[in-house]
């Protein structure tokens, strides 16, 4: 299985792992932070919220799919350019990488439906 996903990962699988590395990040810093409150805890796990906005487009929308993956990766990408001080951003490029590396591939897949859709109606 571990081949499969090394081999050619699916996008639904890259926005898994995009979620899966934000946790991990947030929990890092979770832990490994001085004075955790409360209120921080919630400020450094938000990324994997952020970064799960296409999974629950999957359901809720499927057709704004590709738009919740922008949105995704620009709220990401927000978080890791203007976090409050003291929080290491740097942990969330990894996901910021791979929802743009989503991105990339959603709009491969588009523009295929369209050119697809387009030369079937001459």
């Amino acid at each position: 299985m571990i081949r499969r996903l090394l081999a050619r990962p699916t996008i639904g699988q890259l926005e898994i792992v995009a979620v899966v590395l934000a946790a991990l990040a947030g929990l890092y810093s979770i832990v490994t932070t001085e004075q955790m409150t409360a209120r921080l805890a919630v400020v450094l796990i938000a990324p994997a919220f952020e970064a799960a906005v296409p999974l629950g487009a999957r359901v809720v929308a499927p057709a704004r799919l590709h738009s919740a993956r922008v949105i995704a990766a620009l709220l990401l990408a927000f978080y890791v350019a203007f976090a409050p001080i003291g929080i290491d951003n740097y942990l969330y490029l990894p996901a910021v990488a791979t929802l743009l590396v989503v991105i990339v591939l959603s709009n491969r897949e588009r523009w295929r439906e369209i050119r697809s859709r387009g030369g079937a109606g001459r």
